[in-house]
């Protein structure tokens, strides 16, 4: 038997080594892919109600937060300017200009926060708006027993008619816990 060198082979036979095993195609079966769907699904299907748990208090917390940022900006621009400061709930805030609802209710269809001149907590011409805050879509209610329409600061930093309690409550009942913002008569707030 002769061996055959590299030299004396023709270029188009290419000899493999038997010990060498035959090359195998890389990649997934279809059985393996939807065995990995399936899993992903299972898992998706016990997150998904601690997401929406999620989601609904995270949104609970940007409320309470942004009211909470504004009952501070009116309590500290009350005293920074010498005047008062109301804080007031509008159905429609962004109008121009924007204006107070003077019925009681749900303060989630947002606020107005300005420099009320001459006392009357109603926004007039020659009131300096100094936010506006706009209503949240499809994320619950945010009331206060609806007797109060406004919060007034006076120049010294203290209330008229604060001692409320905020409640945020949620869409979906259940979906998470309340949250109360309680103000106190001197203007001071506590979250529960």
């Amino acid at each position: 038997m002769a061996f055959t060198t590299m030299r004396h082979m023709s270029p188009d036979r290419v000899i493999i080594p038997r010990s060498l095993p035959p090359p195998r195609h890389r990649g997934f079966t279809m059985v393996e892919l939807v065995v990995v769907i399936a899993i992903i699904g299972i898992l998706a299907a016990f997150a998904f109600p601690s997401l929406t748990s999620y989601m609904a208090s995270q949104r609970l917390k940007d409320q309470s937060s942004a009211l909470v940022r504004s009952i501070n900006l009116a309590r500290s621009e009350a005293i920074k300017r010498g005047r008062t400061v109301s804080m007031c709930r509008s159905d429609a805030p962004e109008a121009t200009p924007p204006s107070c609802n003077a019925r009681g209710g749900d303060w989630s269809t947002g606020w107005v926060v300005f420099v009320d001149n001459d006392g009357d907590s109603t926004i007039d011409n020659n009131d300096t708006v100094l936010r506006v805050q706009p209503g949240w879509t499809n994320s619950g209610t945010i009331t206060n027993g609806g007797t109060v329409n406004d919060l007034v600061f006076r120049p010294n930093g203290i209330g008229r008619a604060l001692g409320q309690t905020f409640t945020f409550m949620p869409k979906v009942e259940g979906s998470t816990k309340p949250v109360s913002i309680i103000l106190s008569n001197t203007g001071r707030w506590r979250q529960e």
